[in-house]
């Protein structure tokens, strides 16, 4: 990364003198900015205009993987960046990547850029930064850009994170002026943020959400062509699940077990055969290479995850998603197959909310037991090499991360002759592979949000396909919910003085289950 100054970004000569046209905004912007809104986007204009530091980005930067923002300053891509780290996760010798306990790196580079400070602004400078074909296989968890030092706030997240390292959250941050592509989860991705800014950007082939901010204030989103999944999804969601498992009985040094031996071969076989374009033949294989959960084009939510129920009331404690302008920006196919999966429950309770798995029966990683995957139609036991590992590690290791799997249904994995599941266990319904509640795919999600003005936003073909949500046999058909195959092109719930839907055009929301919705715009418990 080297560091020069910015010539001016645009200059013509006339005669013998030189005019030089600083950067600004449009006024649109400023005519519907808040106050603490338009004096962010001068702050930018001065930065870019004046004596901020100047960094240049090239894709050496990158080379040992994300790049840790940790000075305030203007970062200027020089050239396109394919994101494609040598290893999934940092070597012990890389120590600037915290791996140990809480580190927020143990479940690999999780972006492209991490931005743990304030006063930054990315110009991809008509440039892209591209997760790489191979790591967006490996890697599904992944946003190309994170606002923080970490994917998750303190307390929060599928395993423990950056309690012993400090939680570094950006502010007045702006990122604009080219591509951020190919990611298998997020294109921007925030928690807690202040003063952040997403202007003229492509955001494109992503397969959970464009933008994502979770208690972000004061903030802009504007003039992004935010694209969805090109439907070339190669895997399931079993599949990043299996990697990370691997990785936890790595490290319980369990590699010459036949647990990880067979997982490890399955996973192995399933990445030469996609990365050779060769037919799969294991069970990780995604048929109809969508996404096979939810998705939205952009996700305005308060302080923490946005993985449970629709939020009924904000309440005092919750905070963020206050102060925010969306305004001219181009939404498109959000578009995925989602796939209910059903868990077994704990304790008998199924109707209960937890985060990453609480009340599921899931493995390290908030991965839930795909009960309905590994029994026969007779509900005796018929594994995965996935489920066995899983099955392992809670019998082995019961403190490890998530681990919640009872002892009675490690007795029944094991039971012979095989024994039926017990009657007393119960299912749970409406998750997916991570318990997380299925709400639909959205063109918009607005989660108990305050002043929230969304402008002249155009929002085309919010879809979800298949009818594999709210129609498993283990259910009775008062158990069966069909919210996961809903589409909305913009939702919001618990929710105030949310101003402009009126002016957004909305079109094509679709969806293949018959007992689910296609709505354009939908209020919740406002």
């Amino acid at each position: 990364m080297s560091r020069n100054r910015l010539s001016a970004r645009y200059s013509s000569r006339v005669g013998s003198l030189m005019t030089v046209n600083l950067f600004k905004f449009p006024n649109y912007l400023y005519d519907n900015a808040s106050n603490s809104q338009s004096l962010m986007m001068k702050k930018f204009e001065t930065m870019i205009n004046g004596s901020s530091p100047k960094y240049y980005l090239r894709q050496s930067d990158f080379s040992e993987g994300t790049l840790r923002i940790t000075k305030p300053g203007v970062y200027i891509l020089k050239e396109n960046i394919i994101f494609n780290p040598p290893t999934q996760f940092p070597t012990h010798e890389q120590t600037k990547y915290p791996m140990g306990k809480d580190g927020p790196y143990h479940l690999g580079f999780f972006a492209a850029i991490a931005i743990e400070t304030s006063n930054v602004i990315i110009d991809l400078n008509g440039k892209s930064i591209t997760q790489s074909a191979e790591h967006n296989l490996i890697q599904r968890f992944f946003s190309v850009i994170e606002l923080a030092n970490s994917p998750f706030i303190p307390g929060q997240g599928p395993h423990s994170f950056i309690d012993t390292f400090g939680w570094k959250p950006a502010s007045n941050t702006l990122i604009m002026n080219g591509g951020l592509l190919n990611s298998s989860h997020h294109g921007v991705h925030g928690n807690e943020n202040n003063n952040v800014m997403i202007y003229n950007t492509n955001i494109n082939n992503y397969e959970v959400a464009g933008v994502a901010l979770n208690g972000a204030t004061g903030s802009i989103i504007s003039n992004n062509i935010i694209k969805g999944n090109n439907s070339t999804v190669k895997v399931l969601a079993a599949f990043s699940q299996s990697i990370f498992v691997l990785w936890a009985l790595e490290q319980k040094r369990k590699t010459d077990s036949d647990v990880y031996i067979n997982l490890n071969k399955d996973v192995n076989l399933a990445k030469k055969q996609i990365l050779n374009n060769q037919q799969q033949s294991t069970y990780f294989e995604n048929t109809t290479g969508k996404y096979d959960g939810n998705m939205y084009g952009i996700v305005l939510n308060v302080r923490g995850v946005v993985i449970n129920k629709f939020i009924e009331e904000r309440t005092e404690e919750m905070s963020g998603n206050q102060d925010i302008l969306v305004i001219n920006n181009y939404i498109r196919d959000v578009d995925s197959h989602p796939v209910e999966i059903v868990a077994l429950a704990i304790d008998g309770d199924t109707q209960s909310e937890g985060a990453y798995g609480a009340k599921r029966m899931v493995g390290p990683f908030g991965d839930v037991l795909e009960i309905e995957n590994i029994m026969d139609g007779e509900r005796k036991y018929d594994g995965t090499t996935l489920s066995e590992a899983q099955l392992y590690l809670a019998a082995n290791y019961s403190e490890l991360g998530t681990v919640n799997i009872t002892q009675q249904v490690i007795n029944w994995s094991k039971s012979e002759p095989k024994q039926e599941l017990p009657q007393s266990l119960q299912f749970v319904p409406e998750g997916d592979s991570m318990g997380h509640f299925m709400k639909g795919n959205i063109g918009i999600f607005v989660s108990a949000g305050i002043n929230i003005n969304l402008l002249n936003n155009r929002i085309n073909n919010v879809s979800t396909h298949g009818t594999d949500v709210g129609t498993c046999s283990l259910f009775t058909e008062d158990q069966k919910y069909s919210h996961g195959a809903n589409s909305y092109g913009i939702l919001q719930t618990a929710s105030k003085n949310i101003s402009g839907i009126s002016t957004n055009s909305i079109s094509n929301i679709i969806t293949e289950q018959s007992k689910a919705q296609a709505t354009p715009v939908k209020t919740i418990n406002q």
